[in-house]
């Protein structure tokens, strides 16, 4: 497709499917960081488990044995808080902050480029050059996608 020889009005349609498709991967990229982390948490939560399970039956042991059990379980534990801890760190600053808001931001453009579409007298050469600078800029400073979810939609 030649660009340049398109009209104002192609041009706008060609940025509002660039910004559906850009949208349509962060929140694809969103979903997939969301089944990451479950998939990483629910082990941490099955060993966390195992080891309460274990503070239980404690009694049971020999008790020339029973510190060493202790001290391992409570190792245990304090490892699986800790990985608990930093990735629910990780998944709240990387997910929700960056995601929401470029999504937020891919909203108001694609808003504005969708208005501008619908108006007859408007100055579609501004709108144009302010819609694909901004595009731009939130390309630059977006979270990074996946390259396999990039080429789903290449």
């Amino acid at each position: 497709m030649d660009y340049l020889n398109l009209s104002n009005d192609k041009k706008l349609q060609v940025f509002i499917d660039k910004i559906t498709k850009f949208k349509k991967m962060h929140i694809e990229n969103y979903q997939y960081d969301r089944r990451m982390y479950l998939l990483t948490i629910i082990p941490l939560i099955i060993t966390s488990t195992f080891t309460g399970s274990a503070n239980i039956i404690i009694n049971y042991i020999p008790n020339e044995n029973q510190n060493i059990y202790i001290l391992i379980i409570g190792l245990i534990n304090i490892f699986v808080s800790l990985i608990t801890v930093i990735l629910e760190h990780i998944r709240s600053s990387k997910i929700i902050i960056e995601q929401r808001y470029f999504l937020i931001e891919l909203d108001k453009l694609q808003a504005k480029s969708e208005f501008s579409l619908g108006q007859i007298n408007t100055d579609l050469k501004i709108t144009l050059e302010d819609i694909e600078k901004k595009l731009q800029e939130i390309k630059e400073f977006s979270p990074e996608i996946p390259k396999f979810i990039q080429k789903k939609y290449d």
